[in-house]
């Protein structure tokens, strides 16, 4: 499940046939395509720049589209279409105003310095054979039976680690500091 997703059973099962073509359905006419479109949305490779279309007025249209038939499929009631509501959790900022003012102050200081928090292994002496690991290993199932390999590009996920350690670090020293006093 966590690799490809959750199937559940058809969600038109017992849906009339014309209303499922009516809103998960193409259109019977498709527009002509301009010379070197691939029909994928994109245009062919030898094609140069200057000719493509660079206006986004065909997204906002498609938007648009979408919405009215959101409204649409809503207002005549027909709730299998639309998604089941989810509520969204609570948030709140840990930090009252001062604490907050430190925090962004501490960790656009400690970034720009690069600062190294030790202990949550992102230094290079806490790393196992010396280099940043490129898999991390997800176990599922039961009794983590299940093993799921991630890939780990450094360039992408150690820029990202090292700031998130940063700022949980910078968090939990404002938290001490709270307690302390």
């Amino acid at each position: 499940m966590l690799k490809h997703g959750i199937y559940n059973e058809d969600d038109c099962q017992g849906i009339d046939l014309e209303l499922i073509k009516d809103f998960y359905g193409t259109t019977d006419c498709l527009p002509p395509r301009p010379p070197g479109h691939t029909g994928a949305g994109y245009l062919g490779d030898d094609e140069p720049d200057s000719d493509r279309n660079s206006s986004d007025e065909g997204d906002e249209s498609d938007l648009d589209d979408l919405s009215q038939q959101i409204e649409y499929i809503a207002s005549v009631g027909h709730s299998e279409f639309l998604p089941k509501p989810v509520k969204a959790p609570r948030a709140s900022c840990p930090f009252t105003g001062d604490e907050l003012h430190l925090y962004e102050a501490g960790l656009s200081s400690a970034a720009r310095q690069k600062i190294l928090p030790p202990g949550y292994g992102i230094c290079a002496d806490e790393w196992e054979d010396d280099h940043y690991p490129a898999v991390e290993i997800i176990r599922s199932g039961r009794k983590g039976g299940k093993e799921i390999s991630v890939q780990l590009p450094t360039f992408i996920w150690y820029p990202r680690g090292h700031l998130w350690v940063l700022a949980l670090s910078i968090m939990e020293r404002i938290l001490e500091d709270r307690i302390a006093d």
